[in-house]
């Protein structure tokens, strides 16, 4: 079994801010999703995750 390589980020000024240009650094990537602990941060991490799960190898998200 190969090293795990975990490279975080996040969303760029905040909730509702994403962007498509994102869309290629995470093509074919495993992703865990952890949003902010707040109801605006759930909701968008709902939304991201509908537009990645098309373009994603593997998507996950933690509920805080």
């Amino acid at each position: 079994m190969g090293d795990l390589i975990f490279v975080p980020t996040a969303c760029p000024m905040g909730v509702n801010r994403w962007k498509e240009a994102y869309h290629d650094a995470l093509k074919s990537k495993d992703i865990l999703l952890i949003p902010d602990n707040d109801e605006k941060g759930r909701e968008h991490m709902e939304k991201v995750a509908s537009i990645l799960k098309r373009i994603v190898k593997n998507i996950r998200s933690i509920d805080l």
